[in-house]
């Protein structure tokens, strides 16, 4: 059985057809085992069966991240590496503290995710996959 965490910082939005019906399709085969791993605080709600876990890995702590960020560019410097690399550290602790089962794959929405999951999944050597959108390349 392959197990695969399917990693969105966000739930399932009803306009984002592709997430929801990947997912679902996902859902339904016999030798997967998904679990959906959002980056929020409030759990995940479908019209289908699938596991998932609220980690807040995206939401933790984001106020200091923005403060973070004022103050790299008061300082001169590129205040978005302060903010990202804070978020990055915050969603590690995040998502050790949530003891995700192992999973064989990781399949990630939004290159936004794929930066803050990355030292995470690396540390754990789960190969991941990140499914860039439009808006994450601009």
């Amino acid at each position: 059985m392959l197990k695969i965490g399917y990693f969105s910082h966000t739930n399932i939005s009803p306009s984002e057809t592709f997430i929801y019906d990947l997912v679902k399709a996902l859902s339904k085969e016999k030798d997967i085992d998904i679990t959906y791993v959002t980056g929020k605080s409030t759990p995940l709600i479908t019209d289908f069966p699938v596991k998932s876990i609220a980690t807040n890995y995206s939401e933790q702590s984001i106020i200091w991240a923005q403060r973070l960020y004022k103050l790299g560019q008061i300082k001169g410097e590129n205040g978005y590496k302060w903010q990202m690399r804070f978020r990055q550290w915050v969603a590690l602790k995040q998502l050790q503290k949530s003891k995700l089962p192992k999973f064989n794959v990781a399949f990630i929405d939004y290159a936004t995710s794929g930066v803050l999951l990355m030292d995470y999944l690396e540390q754990r050597k789960i190969p991941f996959i990140v499914h860039v959108h439009g808006y994450d390349i601009t």
